[in-house]
């Protein structure tokens, strides 16, 4: 399996048993966090679902092949899967978010092409990425699909919030678990794969929450800035949260995921402290404390994060999910 699958053995094993066993369901929900992984399986799994192999079959299980470099679930030669990875399969339909969310027309596109049968394999495979980012009417229009699906049609969704995703459609979904990357894995893809040095690496996946994208966000001059903690603790100190509140509400998608990041570096950082009964804080804030003090303090710094990204992902007023944060 590739380095993104190390650590996802039960997500492998369970699309293995799936393609061995020809027993496919309707509808499939990859859930785990972003850069886990999740999506490079998804797509291994779509074009597993489709390939035709060499004796006419949609799936076979002889097709398999696990080894320590490569995850492949199709055979790879027959006529489908050179469509797949030609990036043209005139039964696979790949849908995103436009913008800030996946719109009602897309469902409807979907309609349209369910009515229809495969062309080149015997089914017809629909990927929703990030599927948590669905208006409620695109929603609504899926769950009809997914209530009666035509027997051809399989629904691959990748979600890192399936507690946004209606619970009537996860109902109808099998649940594929995918884990956050350990923080080896993800070490060793920035040095081998990215050439940062050992020690950096190993910094930025204590960081990275699992997630190999989230890793090389660090890389940039934002992440890095992230990393150092320059400047953002500080306005923290010197303003309201009302004033602050006020100015981040306002900005960018990317400044507003900078500041969340550098608070949540910045509690991570001082538990790790507290847990190895290191007195010396991030910045002195926590100066004086004793280490269950400190590890109080930086749990619940991570779940006010942790709330305020989801107040935020839900839509709820940017200015008081900021202030409230701040608070």
């Amino acid at each position: 399996m590739n380095s993104l699958l190390h650590g996802q053995e039960i997500a492998v094993k369970i699309l293995s048993s799936i393609i061995i066993s020809k027993r496919v369901a309707h509808a499939y929900l990859f859930k785990g966090p972003k850069g886990c992984g999740m999506e490079e399986s998804a797509r291994e799994f779509s074009k597993a679902l489709l390939c035709i192999g060499n004796d006419g079959e949609n799936i076979t299980g002889s097709s398999l092949v696990e080894t320590a470099d490569v995850f492949a679930l199709s055979c790879g030669v027959c006529e489908s899967c050179h469509a797949f990875s030609n990036n043209n399969h005139p039964d696979l339909f790949y849908f995103e978010k436009e913008g800030t969310s996946i719109k009602i027309k897309t469902s409807h596109e979907m309609l349209k092409e369910s009515l229809t049968r495969p062309y080149l394999s015997k089914r017809k495979v629909f990927v929703i990425n990030e599927a948590e980012n669905m208006t409620l009417e695109a929603a609504n229009a899926l769950l009809k699909l997914l209530e009666e699906p035509p027997s051809y049609v399989t629904f691959i969704l990748t979600t890192s919030s399936e507690l946004m995703i209606p619970s009537t459609i996860v109902s109808r979904c099998q649940v594929i678990p995918f884990r956050p990357l350990p923080a080896s894995v993800i070490a060793d893809i920035l040095e081998r794969e990215h050439g940062v040095p050992r020690k950096d690496s190993q910094e930025i996946a204590m960081f990275s929450s699992g997630s190999i994208e989230r890793a090389l966000w660090f890389l940039s001059d934002d992440g890095k800035d992230v990393l150092s903690g320059s400047g953002i603790l500080t306005e923290i100190r010197l303003n309201s949260p009302v004033e602050l509140g006020l100015k981040y509400s306002k900005g960018s998608p990317d400044e507003k995921t900078k500041v969340l990041s550098a608070l949540e570096v910045y509690f991570e950082r001082n538990l790790l402290r507290a847990v190895q009964n290191n007195p010396e804080s991030e910045d002195g804030l926590a100066a004086g404390e004793n280490g269950k003090d400190a590890v109080v303090r930086s749990i619940r710094g991570l779940n006010a994060v942790m709330r305020a990204r989801q107040r935020l992902a839900s839509n709820t007023n940017n200015f008081l999910a900021f202030s409230v944060l701040f608070l």
